[in-house]
């Protein structure tokens, strides 16, 4: 196991999720003053990053992508229920 692979989509994970809090505090076209990208680049860049990493993964570790389907279309599934409880 590639400790490199798993290092680094944990990062990439946390990495969406602080562009993912930035948009929800600071809009998702707000341009940064520092760098002058957008919020929605930077998301679009991390969420990139973190797709191959996801992948790489799953090859590395030889996930079965049966079950990660399963899971997906699962979510498809529950998704609606508890996003209700959201819009409340």
């Amino acid at each position: 196991m590639d400790k490199y692979t798993l290092y680094t989509t944990a990062e990439e994970c946390s990495e969406v999720s602080q562009n993912i809090m930035k948009v929800l505090r600071f809009g998702l076209h707000t341009v940064s003053p520092v760098d002058k990208i957008s919020n929605k680049t930077k998301l679009e860049e991390e969420i990139g990053q973190l797709q191959y990493c996801l992948h790489r993964m799953t090859r590395e570790l030889q996930l079965d992508n049966i079950v990660i389907q399963d899971s997906y279309d699962k979510k498809l599934t529950t998704w609606a229920k508890w996003k209700e409880y959201y819009d409340r």
